[in-house]
């Protein structure tokens, strides 16, 4: 399974990786990551590869998941989720934040930035393969967005392109989230099941 999670500094990509990654070690499975952090503290753009394989020699060649072979993207952004299309294998998903956070390769290129044309072209090349979740649903349910990364974690095994239980994953933030914050993403986890639920019954009657 080849997973990519994408944002901007300070949006918790690296804590989503590493979710993701404690799952398939803890499933006894051969894990690689990647990360691009040098540009977190500056609002620069933050990737992270996770692969993770029944049989060690499929992760020997690179940690990086290569072009078109991903099965999940996560983008906490959605200028960085078309960014990050191209790694998305064609019968992987995406779930992508509708929330814009201008990071510095956008903010620095000529021509503007419109986070609806992102979201739109996603839209139109993926269809069903993709989830759009709205950060402000998490202020209203969970009194803060602060967990858009785990909620979006939840979305993606409630899909079935992350293919762990929801199980696993509240194993994982019980493990590696600070105590005070574990209830609010246990939480999360049923907001993104339920999101998903939603959005997939709002695109069948669409």
């Amino acid at each position: 399974m080849n997973v990519v999670i994408t944002g901007v500094g300070g949006q918790g990509t690296v804590l989503a990786s590493r979710l993701v990654a404690y799952m398939g070690m803890e499933a006894g499975l051969p894990v690689r990551t990647a990360e691009t952090i040098g540009m977190a503290q500056r609002g620069g753009c933050v990737t992270s590869h996770v692969r993770i394989g029944a049989d060690p020699d499929d992760l020997i060649a690179s940690p990086l998941v290569p072009q078109g072979t991903a099965d999940l993207v996560l983008a906490f952004e959605p200028g960085e989720g078309t960014r990050a299309l191209s790694y998305l294998s064609e019968t992987g998903g995406m779930v992508v934040s509708s929330r814009p956070i201008i990071p510095v390769t956008a903010s620095l290129a000529s021509g503007g930035y419109d986070p609806e044309a992102h979201l739109a072209y996603l839209t139109d090349r993926l269809g069903d393969r993709l989830v759009v979740v709205d950060p402000a649903v998490l202020a209203g349910e969970l009194g803060s967005d602060r967990a858009l990364n785990v909620t979006m974690l939840g979305v993606a095994v409630r899909s079935g392109a992350l293919t762990f239980t929801r199980d696993q994953l509240e194993s994982a933030v019980r493990q590696l989230v600070k105590p005070r914050f574990v209830d609010m993403n246990l939480s999360a986890i049923a907001l993104g099941e339920r999101i998903f639920d939603e959005y997939h019954e709002q695109m069948a009657s669409s």
